[in-house]
Parts: structure tokens; C-alpha cells; sequence
């Protein structure tokens, strides 16, 4: 398993879908609500966060402009995500 989820496009998938999921309503709603609940969400932030960095800057196979490359494409699209929400939300 350690194998799967130590490749690049892993790390970022389960990195990024625990941040989307957590943030759905029903979840993120059910999070604040549960103090355990609440640190679970947070636990999968973290070490999935850790997961993707360590296989970013861990992984001997890609070059490190490609390793930096990958990086800053997900935040692109992360920071062009969090614009286009709030544009939504306050009617931009």
C-alpha cells in the first residue's frame, strides 16, 4: 500500500480529496460538531499533507524541477479554486 501512496499523483489524490471531502457541508458541518470528529479531520489534513510533501521532495525518480513542477500546478489550481468560491460567494 505504502508503495501506491508514495507516487506523486497518489499523494496529491488523497491529499486533495481529504481536504474536499472534509470540507463538504454535511462533513465539515459534522466536524465542528464532534471534538473527535474534529480532530480526525484534522489528523487527515496533516498527514496527508505530510504524505504529499514527503513524496514531493522524497521522490527519487523525478527530477526536482519536475518534483517543484507538480507542487506548484496543485496550488495553482487550489489558489484558483479558493477565487473562484469566493467570487461566487460575494457575487463577483
Amino acid at each position: 500500500m505504502w508503495r501506491a501512496l508514495s507516487r506523486p499523483l497518489a499523494a496529491s489524490f488523497a491529499h486533495g480529496a481529504a481536504f474536499w471531502v472534509w470540507h463538504m457541508p454535511a462533513f465539515f458541518v459534522a466536524a465542528l460538531a464532534s471534538e473527535w470528529l474534529h480532530w480526525l479531520q484534522h489528523d487527515s489534513f496533516f498527514f496527508t499533507a505530510l504524505l504529499f510533501w514527503w513524496v514531493i521532495f522524497g521522490y527519487r525518480h523525478l527530477r526536482s524541477d519536475a518534483a517543484v513542477s507538480i507542487a506548484c500546478r496543485r496550488a495553482s489550481v487550489m489558489v484558483a479554486v479558493i477565487v473562484v468560491a469566493l467570487l461566487a460567494a460575494y457575487g463577483g
